[in-house]
């Protein structure tokens, strides 16, 4: 046997101890990776509570009060004919990823394109969501009107050519992953999917958490015997019995030689377990956690404003990327005037009403502790300054305390 010159050795004691001192490093034992979730766990999550409170709060904060008409008659047929079908569409582009509008033409073929006078005969809206929408013969010439488009779109075993097809996508995947998603967007709970899981886990778990605070045991002479003699199951199987039959409605049964002991277990903080998993979900969505579970913003000198103004951002990022450019081509395609969209969202009556008695609720609490709460007012928009505290600074009201003065100098007062 020949050996090779130059042939290295590498001291297996050195490799291991490498080893071992590179396990603990993140870089190399995490590494990111985000598969792509199928359309059944999509259907099982948009099922769930929480993942349907997050489709309707966005899709229907989205189109709430947002749009803006070039005429009433505009606005009424929206409302009559269109803003149900819009509203549906939106919920499956977050839910799924993509949701269509297809005008089906009664006895036409819908493979074919669609015609500049088809307002004039009978057609209907039908609105589908992207599990069940397959699109297909996307071109990849540059010079192709259809680059990495969709020319057409399986719907229900109907070919729809992609001009009767107002397409509904969210956040658009990286271009090599486009035909993977059907040329269409990503759907919220690819984004949410390790958040509501670990809500789950904690939803799940409070139970046998709080069912572990205080643990029964069982003291049983000769058990450690019984054990190394493999004898124990007898015994198991005996405690195993009594506790089928033990709960708060009825006393158990032991042994005289035998004792119960209970331990009873300290569990801090857990609810912040349940704040983490919320508070991640807040983040990732952009709605914000009082929104989301439906409660009053936490802390004295808290308004919700910055939530509030993380929220319209979010919006606002949703009408201008993936609402506004279907939205014009549906218009245009009904013969209605351009539209347009609010920058954010006004408040409503009821949230208005919400928002100043949750400030005059911390003003009374600042009152108490001798703060400056008409400043904390003014700040906050829930009271005005009069026009004459600004051209006279230094007029004050008179205190209660002061004597009253002449009749005559009321109505002189009266009169200023």
């Amino acid at each position: 046997m020949s050996v090779q010159k130059n042939m290295k050795f590498t001291d297996g004691v050195i490799s291991l101890v490498s080893q071992i001192n590179n396990s603990r490093n993140a870089l190399l034992t995490n590494g990111m990776y985000s598969p792509r979730i199928g359309y059944t766990e999509i259907r099982e999550l948009v099922k769930t509570g929480i993942g349907n409170k997050i489709v309707n709060i966005k899709s229907d904060y989205v189109l709430r009060d947002s749009i803006i008409f070039n005429s009433q008659e505009d606005e009424d047929f929206y409302k009559i004919n269109l803003s149900s079908k819009v509203k549906e569409a939106l919920r499956y582009a977050i839910g799924y990823g993509r949701g269509v509008i297809a005008i089906v033409e009664i006895g036409e073929d819908m493979s074919r394109p669609l015609s500049s006078d088809f307002i004039e005969r009978k057609f209907k809206l039908e609105v589908f969501s992207g599990d069940i929408v397959t699109a297909y013969n996307a071109s990849y010439d540059l010079m192709s009107p259809y680059y990495y488009k969709p020319e057409f779109y399986q719907i229900r075993g109907y070919s729809f050519h992609c001009s009767r097809v107002i397409d509904f996508t969210y956040v658009a995947p990286p271009q090599f992953e486009l035909p993977a998603y059907q040329f269409g967007g990503i759907s919220e709970f690819q984004f949410i999917q390790p958040e509501l899981i670990t809500d789950g886990i904690v939803q799940r778990a409070g139970a046998s958490i709080l069912e572990k605070n205080s643990s029964l045991f069982y003291k049983i002479t000769g058990f450690k015997d019984l054990i190394n003699s493999e004898q124990e199951d007898d015994i198991i199987k005996f405690f195993s019995i009594l506790e089928k039959s033990r709960s708060i409605y009825g006393a158990g049964m032991i042994d005289m030689e035998d004792d119960v002991i209970t331990v009873t277990q300290s569990l801090t903080d857990i609810d912040k377990v349940d704040q983490m998993s919320l508070r991640r979900l807040a983040m990732v969505t952009s709605i914000p956690v009082p929104l989301l579970v439906g409660e009053n913003v936490q802390g004295l000198n808290s308004s919700g404003t910055t939530e509030l103004q993380a929220f319209n951002w979010m919006l606002a990022n949703i009408r201008e990327s993936y609402v506004c450019a279907p939205m014009e081509r549906l218009c245009e395609l009904m013969e209605m005037g351009k539209i347009s969209f609010k920058k954010t969202n006004e408040m409503s009556e009821e949230d208005l009403v919400k928002y100043e008695a949750t400030i005059i609720d911390n003003a009374v609490k600042l009152q108490a502790m001798g703060e400056d709460h008409v400043k904390y007012l003014n700040d906050k928009g829930v009271i005005q300054s009069s026009s004459l505290d600004k051209l006279f600074p230094d007029l004050e009201q008179s205190d209660d305390s002061d004597e009253a003065g002449s009749e005559d100098d009321d109505i002189e007062n009266v009169g200023i």
